[in-house]
């Protein structure tokens, strides 16, 4: 019995201890610098493990890509053992140690040039001239090497997907901008050319993006440049079967963003816009299709202040010309005052409008004869005199000197 209560302790004491130095510690560090594309646990934290081959593996776990609209991200010790218990690795067996939070900064983002202006990097590769008082923008996109093709699917996170999409949604704006800026704009893109890119990537898809090398060219997307659209994205690394570049065809859904006038509050139809019911904002285009072009839309207030509301307009929608109209001065059947100038000579009568119309529509009106009844009486078959008038303001239309005789 005290020899199985020995052993028993032995075994209780030595394999604490064995696996104590088995476990790597992971030791995360203040701050790092990452050029790369792709961001690996040796990037933030320094191994210390007993077997070689456990602490590369570590080194070469991929955490994210590395920060691109911004050029840093701040992540805490937390996040990372979470992020590696997703990837499937036993985070119990490891010992983590080190600063609380690390800060990854991509040198390659928002460099200075010699004015000091901020210069935001392409995720796109492009061929950059430099001058002796200039600095370019350094290229940046998914740089990793081919070594790491047979990268473990499984690997490959949830979180990771999203930002390698968010990256390649924002390589295929800087693109499109590029592909306009080379050509003459059509009429489709008279305001500023924006899009909300939205990319959905397999876990393939982005295994072979992350795996193959920075973006080399991206072509694709057909104008009106909305909606549904094809990219083809071609990697930096060769097929050696094909001998050319490996390239992933992704879908992406753009959706227009201009600046336009926007309602501020709830617009009823009929209602007349005020100073007060409208801002400029940056907005999404709805409903895009091919008769829904930019210049269905307004970049001054001053284009739809003292309109009428054609469709109700709800809070925060853009306004678009078929939603307003001039307002209303004269309706069918009103009495308005017929005014008539001649060498200075200004003549007033009263008339009935035959049909609707706004300042400066032209309408038919009816005028009222003073002495209608005898009028009558006289010339029972004689038609009524119409004239064609000008609206100029509520209840008031301008007509010539010389009346119109419709029969």
């Amino acid at each position: 019995m005290k020899n199985i209560f020995v052993l028993f302790s032995f075994f209780c004491v030595t394999l604490p201890m064995t696996n104590f130095l088995l476990a790597a510690e992971i030791k995360l560090r203040e701050q790092s610098y990452v050029s790369d594309t792709l961001v690996r646990l040796g990037d933030v934290a320094d191994i210390i493990s007993n077997s070689p081959q456990e602490s590369t593996q570590l080194k070469q776990t991929i955490l994210f890509p590395t920060p691109q609209s911004n050029n840093s991200r701040t992540i805490s010790l937390t996040e990372i053992r979470d992020l590696l218990a997703r990837l499937g690795i036993n985070v119990l067996n490891h010992n983590f140690t080190g600063e609380k939070k690390i800060t990854i900064i991509n040198p390659n983002v928002n460099q200075k040039n010699s004015d000091n202006k901020i210069i935001q990097t392409n995720l796109i590769t492009t061929t950059t001239t430099t001058t002796p008082n200039s600095t370019p923008a350094t290229s940046t996109a998914l740089n990793q090497s081919s070594s790491q093709s047979n990268f473990p699917l499984r690997n490959i996170s949830p979180d990771f997907i999203k930002q390698m999409e968010k990256i390649i949604g924002e390589s295929i704006h800087i693109y499109l901008r590029q592909r306009l800026s080379d050509n003459v704009p059509s009429n489709y893109y008279q305001q500023q050319p924006a899009w909300n890119v939205s990319v959905k990537l397999t876990r393939e898809q982005t295994l072979v993006l992350a795996t193959n090398g920075q973006i080399n060219e991206i072509e694709g997307g057909s104008e009106p440049l909305v909606g549904k659209q094809k990219f083809q994205i071609k990697l930096q690394n060769i097929d050696p079967k094909t001998n050319q570049n490996i390239a992933v065809t992704v879908e992406a859904y753009l959706i227009p963003v201009i600046k336009g006038v926007v309602a501020i509050r709830k617009l009823p139809k009929g209602y007349i816009i005020g100073e007060d019911d409208v801002k400029i904002s940056e907005c999404e285009i709805p409903n895009t299709n091919n008769s829904n072009k930019l210049d269905n839309y307004f970049n001054s207030t001053d284009n739809v202040i003292g309109k009428e509301v054609t469709d109700n307009i709800k809070e925060g929608n853009i306004i678009t010309q078929s939603q307003i109209k001039r307002p209303t001065w004269v309706r069918k059947g009103d009495a308005v005052t017929i005014v008539a100038k001649n060498s200075g000579v200004v003549v007033r009568t009263i008339g009935i409008a035959k049909s609707d119309g706004g300042e400066g529509d032209t309408i038919f009106v009816t005028r009222i004869e003073q002495n209608n009844q005898t009028s009558k009486r006289h010339n029972p078959k004689q038609p009524p005199i119409e004239l064609v008038a000008t609206v100029t303001h509520p209840k008031v239309v301008e007509v010539n000197a010389t009346p119109i005789e419709i029969k």
